[in-house]
């Protein structure tokens, strides 16, 4: 298991139980569903959401998990002027994965060998804010798109196998390279679910912005023990 390269604790973590039940879903279904997106603009809670789920697969030891292994892109920012690079993430995967591969092979031929060994177990994979990688909105590019052809290559090729585990991606960008590869009404077998995240429902959200300190409502104040 590695883990230290996500983000730990979500100590305002607050609702989403019907997010927390498809994720365990997901998890359950052990080869129906390869990758499953969050996607939710930032400070929506996508990554305290995957952060309190893999909370409750490690309190109950992973679930029959093989392997655990994690990833977060946020350290490079996501403005389009940050020049992000996948290059960390396949070193440390391929490491972690006992991938055979020469230092200086292709990026797309790492993403090949990875999704390959990924897929031989029942794995579960975290990749935490892709978006650095990905085309913004208002690029000339189909936003969405993965500028990583390493990462791009891994996906595409968990997406079109399968695997026996579970890829988890958070992100604000839907990605567009998977999106034939959607679960929807037309393709209801295929193995890429999208999770959009809404706001948090208004009592829950209430109840967050207590916790957090805010002690006025309109001209009303809110006392320390009022919890409506």
């Amino acid at each position: 298991m590695d883990l230290d390269h996500l983000p730990t604790g979500a100590p305002h973590f607050l609702g989403r139980e019907t997010e927390l039940a498809a994720l365990d879903t997901a998890w359950a279904e052990e080869g129906k569903t390869s990758i499953l997106q969050l996607i939710a603009p930032g400070g929506a809670g996508k990554t305290a959401l995957m952060t309190r789920w893999v909370d409750r697969l490690r309190a109950e030891h992973w679930r029959g998990a093989a392997a655990v292994f994690g990833w977060s892109f946020y350290s490079q920012g996501s403005s389009e002027d940050r020049q992000a690079s996948e290059d960390g993430f396949l070193e440390a995967a391929i490491q972690f994965f006992g991938v055979n591969i020469a230092p200086a092979a292709s990026p797309w031929d790492k993403g090949a060998a990875l999704a390959e060994a990924v897929a031989k177990q029942h794995t579960l994979l975290i990749l935490d804010g892709l978006e650095p990688l990905q085309y913004p909105p208002t690029a000339a590019a189909l936003p969405g798109t993965l500028k990583a052809p390493g990462v791009q290559t891994f996906l595409k090729r968990l997406a079109s196998q399968g695997q026996p585990g579970l890829t988890l991606i958070t992100s604000r960008e839907h990605l567009a390279d998977l999106a034939d590869r959607v679960r929807n009404a037309d393709r209801p077998e295929a193995g890429v679910q999208v999770l959009d995240l809404g706001n948090l429902a208004d009592a829950d959200g209430a109840t967050l912005l207590h916790r957090l300190g805010v002690t006025r409502a309109g001209e009303a104040d809110i006392g320390p023990e009022d919890n409506d």
